[in-house]
């Protein structure tokens, strides 16, 4: 069973037009009068897209639009916890929400989504920060591997040092008082 298919079903109307191939549904819009099935929607990822209205979006926007719910609420009923991921990092680690959106620290479902960039800013890895009683703590995106954390701020340190800290949130925190810093990422 895929990820977010039971919940993605429940909020589509089968009238026969609704088609499934590997881990994608094809079927009438529920957003817009459709004639005929132009709605895809990813039961893996839950993202979805209309060809026919272009709507798309994520399994939250989708669930609060069928719903006529805020995404809040949405995310609640999906993941049963009220704060998204950045909300959740930025209370634990005391880190503000602006800074964490400079950084490009982004919600991905129900994981925090942590970019990875070289010295002139250019990505070269994401990772993931799990829910904190999950399995796997940490993951990478498919085919990135570790490097440092804070690689595109060593031009903004005039310092004649930097601090070499654990991990993303420890280099964070510095960078917020100004402490020239990089992270080595956790292995696990």
């Amino acid at each position: 069973m895929y990820k977010y298919e039971d919940l993605i079903k429940s909020h589509l109307i089968d009238d026969g037009s609704l088609k499934q191939n590997e881990d994608e549904l094809t079927c009438r819009c529920p957003f817009h009068p459709d004639k005929k099935p132009s709605f895809n929607i990813n039961m893996e990822t839950g993202l979805y897209h209309c060809f026919g209205c272009n709507e798309s979006g994520n399994i939250v926007n989708f669930i609060a639009k069928r719903k006529g719910i805020t995404t809040a609420s949405a995310y609640q009923e999906i993941y049963g916890h009220d704060m998204t991921p950045v909300d959740q990092y930025s209370e634990d680690k005391h880190l503000p929400l602006d800074l964490l959106e400079s950084l490009g620290v982004t919600n991905c479902y129900d994981k925090l989504k942590i970019p990875y960039y070289d010295e002139n800013r250019e990505l070269i890895a994401t990772r993931f920060r799990h829910n904190p009683e999950s399995e796997t703590r940490f993951t990478w995106k498919k085919g990135d591997k570790a490097t440092l954390y804070g690689l595109w701020k060593l031009k903004d340190f005039s310092n004649d040092y930097i601090v070499i800290v654990e991990g993303e949130s420890d280099a964070q925190t510095l960078w917020g008082y100004n402490v020239p810093a990089v992270g080595v990422p956790r292995s696990d």
